[in-house]
């Protein structure tokens, strides 16, 4: 079981109310990770894949 603290982290990180529902996290995750996607980025690779790994961390969390 993960903490309340690490759940509102991912939450953040998502950009997600407190209250969002199933369908609002899945737009927000499949938004973010279009929008931080390695091919994107090409000059901030690195960049990149820590957030694209960083983004699907917290929507594991907060599923």
């Amino acid at each position: 079981m993960h903490s309340f603290d690490e759940v509102m982290k991912a939450k953040t990180l998502l950009g997600l109310r407190d209250t969002a529902s199933l369908p609002e996290i899945k737009a927000r995750y499949k938004n973010l990770m279009h929008q931080w996607h390695p091919d994107k980025h090409l000059d901030e690779t690195e960049t990149a894949t820590k957030m694209s790994t960083d983004i699907i961390e917290a929507y594991k969390l907060v599923l």
